[in-house]
């Protein structure tokens, strides 16, 4: 009997993660038909509604959102939340999030970051994730 294909395998032989391609199909999309997409999903199935979200984003995709919506974001987040979010940051990102701050708040930011001794990575995570809530849309509108 001829052997079956995997499923969970591309042609290639790489592992499938149809989750992920979905999110990325998903975030490809407009706004307005990702939001009735994943408002669709919410209904049957929230808690896959929720990792599509969580696979469409990262903290490292607030490179990529307008300066005016970083900028309102960052306002809404408490120093030591996003100094302990940016622990994983790449360098580009903390550029970023520094030059998008009032000079007092980066200088107290900067402070805060010093202080912050070792955390678990699960701690980030969840500071990061916090954060990214706080963003408008689930797409992080991109930079034009």
């Amino acid at each position: 009997m001829p052997k079956q294909p995997n499923p969970n395998r591309e042609p290639g032989g790489r592992e499938f993660d149809g989750l992920q391609n979905a999110a990325e199909m998903l975030a490809h999309l407009d706004g307005p038909t990702r939001d009735r997409i994943l408002a669709e999903i919410e209904l049957r199935e929230s808690a896959l509604a929720e990792q599509l979200r969580s696979r469409m984003q990262n903290f490292e995709s607030l490179l990529n959102i307008a300066p005016e919506v970083l900028q309102r974001t960052l306002r809404e987040v408490p120093l030591d939340k996003l100094a302990l979010a940016m622990r994983t940051a790449s360098e580009a990102l903390a550029t970023r999030i520094l030059e998008n701050m009032p000079s007092r708040t980066r200088q107290a930011l900067q402070e805060e970051r010093m202080r912050t001794g070792p955390r678990k990575r699960s701690e980030v995570e969840k500071a990061q994730a916090e954060i990214l809530k706080r963003c408008p849309t689930p797409s992080l509108p991109t930079v034009t």
